[in-house]
């Protein structure tokens, strides 16, 4: 079994209404990624695309795979057609891997994922060949492989479009290529009761929304990602907070909790990038006890939310309690 978390996007896409708008603290829908729109931006319908993330310029993602030593066949990356009819016909789309997306990505990210090689996986995909199948609007490039030959390094594979078979299709200009990470659930990866505080120094009507449960989700070896599981960003990929009591997100933001060898947090950082493209990032408080404790699992870690204009715009100092794996 494996999870796929997809990261630097628009996540909320999906769940995202109207009336959960009205509550999300004036960080509108620029702020929180969620307005790219490839067609209109290109002029041009029936657009493919690589939808691992659906909205993110990045198109990055992880899968997180439980340890195992047998060959397991998964989906690697979405291929789609962006439209809301589906495809009148087979389209036949054909991707290329392409190692410098990866380093890329590192290079703006201050990231170290490496490609594996060739013998650690096998694309089932004849030639690269993706298949949009006719009535459906998305079709997959597949690959194997034994999740325990990824064990402690963080893995990534990057791959391009390199062109489509039927004419009249237009390759995206902005979702033309994707990241997926492979990465084994580390020790911190978890489902988590999330308890303590968090004090916004420019609103007082913004508080935490503790206690709520989340997930703590694999990004690598030694790090994991905050993600909400109740409210009404459950899955976001938000900060769960409250605004005058109702439940509210800050967004662009959720917490990367990365270890050292000995448990100890020693860096905070922003899945969205340090700094989003809102300017938030974050930043560990040393003066934390920042750990994860062996004995029953729990963490305990304190941290900032920084803004431009704000530097520690809010405060969280957090417990969180292991309840069962996710």
């Amino acid at each position: 079994m494996f999870k796929s978390i997809s990261i630097k996007a628009a996540l909320l896409l999906g769940g995202f209404t109207a009336v959960t708008l009205s509550s999300c603290l004036k960080d509108d829908l620029y702020d929180q990624n969620k307005v790219q729109s490839v067609a209109a931006k290109e002029g041009k319908t029936k657009i493919i695309e690589l939808g691992v993330t659906g909205t993110s310029n990045s198109n990055f993602m992880v899968l997180a795979f439980n340890s195992s030593n047998t060959d397991t066949t998964f989906n690697l990356i979405p291929v789609t057609l962006a439209s809301s009819e589906p495809a009148p016909e087979d389209i036949n789309v054909t991707l290329e891997k392409n190692d410098a997306i990866v380093d890329a990505y590192n290079n703006d990210n201050g990231t170290a994922y490496t490609v594996p090689s060739s013998n650690m996986y096998t694309v089932l995909n004849p030639g690269g060949v993706v298949t949009i199948p006719k009535g459906s609007n998305t079709g997959y490039l597949k690959i194997k492989i034994k999740p325990n030959d990824f064990i402690g390094t963080d893995w990534a594979l990057g791959y391009k479009i390199k062109s489509v078979d039927k004419a009249g299709y237009f390759i995206s200009g902005n979702l033309n290529q994707a990241i997926v990470a492979i990465a084994i659930k580390n020790k911190y990866d978890g489902h988590y009761r999330l308890t303590g505080t968090m004090v916004d120094a420019t609103n007082p009507a913004l508080t935490g929304a503790q206690p709520i449960e989340v997930d703590l989700e694999t990004l690598g070896s030694n790090s994991v990602v905050l993600n909400p599981t109740q409210g009404p960003f459950a899955g976001a990929y938000l900060y769960p907070i409250l605004n005058a009591g109702s439940g509210s997100g800050y967004g662009s933001f959720s917490p990367v909790f990365t270890f050292d060898a000995n448990d100890n947090i020693i860096s905070v950082t922003n899945v969205y990038g340090q700094p989003a493209a809102n300017g938030r990032s974050g930043e560990l408080d040393p003066s934390g006890v920042n750990k994860w404790f062996a004995s029953d699992k729990h963490i305990e870690v304190k941290y900032w939310m920084n803004q431009p204009g704000t530097t520690h715009r809010s405060s969280m100092n957090e417990k969180l309690t292991y309840l069962r794996p996710r």
